[in-house]
């Protein structure tokens, strides 16, 4: 079983990440490993609504739906695919409490990874503290990383 670093190094891609509900635990978590640099762009952390419009460029109306969506997760890779130019993005989504957002429970994250032709979107409903919760949204996210490499390259 390859380590993400090696199934990067092996298909000769770079990472990136577009965050909010994980606050750049994601890109924390590769950049703690000797080497990472071999692969790893680096990240943007859009955890305000203002930073993923100032920064990304997403649009106005769509801060007018759910912003803990698909489709913003959606947005999130295809602009920060756009800015920072990595081969795969991984973004990330959701509320950690503590109270309800935008309808939305608290446990709610929606991850994302893709490229320019493909992306994999998962939701979740996690349970415990802000801090659990933003672990586990981390995990999942090298899990759905781990299968997007496998899945299209």
């Amino acid at each position: 079983m390859y380590s993400i670093k090696q199934l990067f190094l092996k298909h000769h891609l770079t990472l990136a990440t577009v965050e909010s509900i994980t606050g750049g635990l994601i890109v924390d978590h590769f950049i703690t490993q000797p080497g990472a640099s071999a692969f790893v762009k680096g990240g943007f952390v859009t955890y305000q609504n203002q930073a993923k419009k100032d920064w990304l460029g997403i649009a106005d109306s769509l801060f007018d739906q759910q912003v803990v969506s698909e489709k913003m997760v959606r947005q999130m890779i295809s602009l920060g695919f756009t800015r920072l130019q990595a081969d795969v993005i991984v973004a990330s989504s959701g509320n950690a409490g503590p109270t309800m957002l935008d309808g939305q429970p608290i446990g709610y994250v929606v991850l994302g990874v893709g490229n320019k032709d493909k992306q994999l979107i998962q939701s979740y409903q996690f349970k415990g503290t802000r801090q659990q919760i933003r672990r586990l949204a981390v995990r999942h996210a090298v899990y759905l990383l781990r299968e997007f490499i496998n899945t299209y390259y």
